[in-house]
């Protein structure tokens, strides 16, 4: 060993941040975090130990300690980006968006280039309902890190929900060569070709989507619809069946199943289906209307198949990264 690693070695700060990383990998996180604390007790401005320090309690979901460290740690060292970023991650798990967005924002007045704030900042404001500013802040991303992990997804299913699919689709389709197995992107891509009529594009890759995640009852009520409206009534059927087995909750595979009952004439299976629906949502005022009216489907035959894409509530978007 040379002298300047032995230096190095000598370094307490070091010494002391490799042995508690060293602990924290062993699985004895109870005393890597004692010794973080040492670390933050002789140096009390030291962000790497806030952070190693929060993501420890953050993977055991010790959320009000990583949320009481990160407030200290901005006491002691200031504005840092880092640790407003990971306060916001903190307060964005707990669904507190406000003070999420107050993080994010912290840390982009500092670090304008923050890929992670950024994404962040656009989850929040999507699970807020203000898809318009989502889209702003998500479209700067795309210029900056066009590969950030999650961002077409993300951005591809707020176009979705302003109505937009042709820009979801101009979001997604680039990013399915680059991830051809994703399931979330299979299926938000089928919904926006949905939205657009184009059932042919939509059924291979909800074929594709099922095949990776084959539990997932949403997957297959969209399946079910794509073989309906491409005139495969009885395929439908069965795929909306497994869906309403796979999930009896999943309203709008009940009110598709008592669509596609309809055209076949079953009236009784439709009767029943949406029966189902009106017992998992009794102010639902489509359910109320084919229930009254016997209209299980609008003038052009199919209504209730339109605009039911993007019904289950993860589209609001993936977790914090």
């Amino acid at each position: 060993m040379n002298m300047a690693d032995n230096a190095l070695a000598q370094d307490p700060l070091d010494t002391l941040m490799w042995r508690a990383e060293d602990l924290n990998h062993q699985g004895r996180w109870l005393h890597a975090v004692q010794c973080y604390f040492s670390v933050l007790d002789a140096y009390p401005d030291h962000v790497p130990a806030y952070l190693a320090l929060a993501h420890i309690y953050m993977k055991h979901e010790q959320w009000r300690a990583a949320r009481d460290l990160l407030h200290r740690g901005l006491v002691a060292v200031g504005d840092d980006p880092l640790l407003n970023l990971h306060l916001g991650n903190v307060y964005l798990n707990e669904e507190n968006l406000d003070k999420a967005m107050s993080c994010y924002r912290a840390t982009l007045r500092v670090d304008p280039e923050s890929a992670a704030a950024l994404y962040n900042l656009g989850l929040a404001l999507v699970r807020q309902g203000r898809n318009a500013e989502a889209i702003t802040v998500l479209s700067s991303l795309v210029g900056k890190r066009p590969e950030f992990p999650g961002l077409p997804e993300l951005l591809g299913s707020t176009y979705l929900a302003v109505g937009r699919p042709e820009r979801a689709l101009a979001v997604m389709l680039p990013a399915e060569t680059g991830v051809p197995d994703h399931a979330r992107l299979l299926y938000l891509i089928a919904q926006a070709l949905s939205a657009e009529h184009r059932w042919s594009e939509a059924l291979p890759r909800l074929r594709k989507a099922h095949l990776l995640t084959p539990d997932d009852a949403e997957i297959m009520r969209s399946y079910g619809c794509a073989f309906v409206m491409l005139g495969r009534t009885a395929e439908g059927v069965s795929w909306l069946k497994r869906a309403v087995e796979t999930d009896p909750t999943l309203l709008y595979a009940h009110l598709n199943l008592a669509a596609a009952y309809h055209e076949q004439g079953h009236g009784s299976e439709a009767r029943a289906a949406l029966e189902a629906a009106h017992r998992i949502d009794p102010e639902n005022p489509w359910v109320d209307s084919c229930l009254k009216e016997w209209g299980y489907a609008t003038a052009s035959g199919n209504g209730t198949f339109e605009g039911s894409h993007g019904s289950r509530s993860e589209d609001r978007g993936d977790a914090y990264r």
